[in-house]
């Protein structure tokens, strides 16, 4: 079953593009492209995608790297692999975690890029999930296939033995010229909290500072840290921003770093009243979209965001929210309603375009307009 599954995920990668594991392109012209994962049995069973965009070729353009959700009942499935798409949405193949045994208990993957060793070229990162004993591997992008760098562990034993699981993220935030890697965290199976911990490393993965949600409510009921990095605010560096989970109420907090120390900057608002109060999970992607030089926020939902995610303008204008979007399919947007976001730059010789990037949490179960 496993080399029947890994076969239909590579042939498949290349063809038409499925309905389920389904992700939406909007550009800045509000057209929309939708595309799906290319494993049909993966789709069938989760359809769950997490998007993460860098420049992984040196070709001054953003690749895709798609990564996939756990599934119950299926040890093969989603076994470790993630997708990686061209520019241009065309597959460039899969990668895989080197680590049976997570692979076949939970196997899901928590994507990022950054230039983490200064080679202008970023790396891929990939988060393990629960059961992943706090792990995060490191692969470069070599002829055509993703190879293995090195491991990186988060440095709070108790955390990893509970076999928590990690959101990386990567960003310059000191003025170097590597990018540093962040590290959110999540509840485990057993209970464990993460108490609102985030870890900073650099891009040798040597241990910089934790940071700590300045939120002692909210890290004694959920705890969980879901990092972005972005250009905000003109000081030369990337400030770190968290998206929180379940009963944050829509709020984000923004941070700084310096000489060793992690500041609270100020909170970014965002969400209905209506979700807020329901849910209030929030997910983050920062990027340019126009062409100013400083990043904007695009901001997602979980279950019962409807679909709809806020982009909100850089620090200097206050992240006032300039423009929101919604998945196009309504069934799934009453049914479940969550996105991941990503922003993708492309860089060519004509007009800057931005695609943003948005997943369906899950198709599963969702008829299809």
């Amino acid at each position: 079953m496993a080399a029947t599954s890994e076969q239909t995920a590579l042939s498949a990668a290349d063809s038409v593009f499925t309905d389920q594991g389904a992700i939406a392109i909007f550009d800045d012209a509000d057209n929309t492209l939708r595309l799906s994962v290319g494993w049909d049995e993966y789709n069938a069973l989760n359809g769950e995608v997490r998007i993460a965009t860098g420049d992984i070729d040196g070709d001054g353009k953003e690749e895709i790297i798609i990564g996939l959700g756990p599934v119950e009942g299926n040890s093969a499935i989603p076994g470790g692999k993630f997708q990686i798409l061209d520019d241009d949405f065309t597959s460039l193949g899969w990668g895989q975690i080197n680590w049976p045994e997570y692979n076949a208990l939970n196997g899901e993957t928590w994507p990022a890029c950054g230039d983490i060793d200064g080679d202008g070229i970023d790396e891929i990162l990939i988060g393990l999930g629960v059961g992943g004993n706090g792990r995060v591997e490191v692969f470069k992008f070599k002829n055509e296939r993703a190879v293995h760098q090195q491991w990186i562990k988060v440095g709070w034993e108790e955390y990893c033995k509970a076999g928590g699981g990690v959101r990386p993220a990567c960003g310059n935030i000191d003025f170097d010229r590597k990018d540093e890697i962040i590290l959110g965290l999540y509840p485990a199976n057993n209970g464990f909290m993460p108490e609102g911990k985030f870890e900073v490393l650099d891009g040798s993965a040597k241990h910089l500072a934790w940071g700590v949600v300045d939120w002692p409510e909210y890290n004694s009921l959920n705890g969980e840290t879901r990092p972005a990095c972005g250009n905000i605010d003109r000081t030369g560096r990337d400030e770190i921003l968290l998206g929180l989970g379940a009963g944050s109420g829509g709020r984000i907090p923004v941070y700084s770093y310096s000489l060793g120390k992690v500041t609270l900057k100020r909170w970014i608002e965002a969400g209905t009243p209506d979700y807020n109060a329901m849910n209030g999970e929030t997910w983050l992607s920062c990027g340019d979209t126009d062409g100013d030089g400083l990043d904007e926020t695009l901001i997602g939902f979980g279950q019962g965001g409807q679909g709809i995610m806020e982009l909100h303008d850089d620090a200097l204008h206050g992240f006032s929210p300039l423009s929101s979007m919604q998945m196009p399919d309504e069934n799934y947007n009453r049914a479940n309603g969550a996105t991941y976001p990503a922003i993708q730059g492309i860089k060519n010789k004509f007009p800057r375009i931005t695609n943003f990037l948005l997943q369906l949490l899950s198709d599963k179960g969702i008829e299809q307009p």
